[in-house]
């Protein structure tokens, strides 16, 4: 699996991804979006552009597409696009989110009364 984050591996998208022994090519959509100028822009029009080319040459060439999404609803997007490999959200998120969901219902517990 290589990893599109720069704009010399978009420039050269098509040999990396028909190079023998790649499998898949994985967006990293926040390092590429720095890369093409727009920090943090991860869902704008230049990172999805890339993202439909990773599909779009993955189905011709015969490899894999892989996004990783922090967002959930970006990351359901891509599925119904095409892609084939999915990343969603990050291991320190999910377990902050996991950690607020037990205090939300502990704190639920706390307020009623008996």
């Amino acid at each position: 699996v290589v990893q599109i984050e720069t704009r010399g591996a978009v420039e050269n998208l098509e040999a990396i991804m028909a190079t023998p022994g790649v499998d898949a090519a994985l967006v990293g959509p926040n390092d590429l979006s720095i890369a093409l100028g727009v920090p943090g822009r991860t869902d704008g029009p230049e990172v999805r552009a890339v993202i439909e080319r990773v599909i779009e040459i993955g189905r011709r060439v015969g490899r894999a597409s892989a996004v990783q999404m922090r967002d959930l609803e970006a990351a359901a997007r891509w599925l119904q696009r095409g892609i084939r490999i999915l990343s969603c959200g990050t291991e320190t998120t999910l377990l902050a989110q996991a950690g607020r969901a037990v205090i939300d219902r502990l704190r639920e517990g706390a307020a009623r009364p008996g």
